[in-house]
């Protein structure tokens, strides 16, 4: 419902007020890739994607990785502000449409590759030794 939610605003932009469609795609980057990645890693397990779970990015912070609410705050708005940037720079002209979105994506996928860098690491060190 969400994400119906969201696409509808974009498309509302779009055509009354003449925002651009791939800005809203670059500001919800961080929420869009974390939910691709998140079901497609589901879907390729054969688990049942309509059901609850708890493997998104941020969750997995906080299961995984013991951060407390504040930091994974912290590391999303971080990673937003920089896609606040590359979408104001886009709608300014200081940067065109494709270098945004390829700095927008970059963004994104570096946000969740942290994520997966850390879960990889914590796991390594919960594996016993050979």
């Amino acid at each position: 419902f969400l994400g119906f939610a969201l696409g509808s605003l974009a498309l509302v932009g779009q055509i009354f007020h003449q925002i651009p469609i791939y800005l809203f795609f670059i500001l919800y980057g961080v929420f869009a890739i974390d939910t691709m990645v998140t079901l497609c890693k589901r879907a390729a397990k054969g688990e049942k994607i309509f059901q609850a779970h708890n493997k998104h990015a941020y969750q997995r912070l906080q299961h995984l990785m013991r951060w407390p609410h504040n930091r994974i705050l912290m590391y999303v708005f971080f990673f937003n502000a920089i896609l606040v940037f590359i979408a104001w720079a886009a709608q300014a002209a200081v940067l065109k449409k494709e270098v945004a979105v390829l700095a927008a994506i970059s963004a994104m996928l570096t946000y969740y590759g942290i994520v997966e860098y850390f879960a990889a690491q914590k796991t390594k060190m919960q594996s016993p030794q050979s």
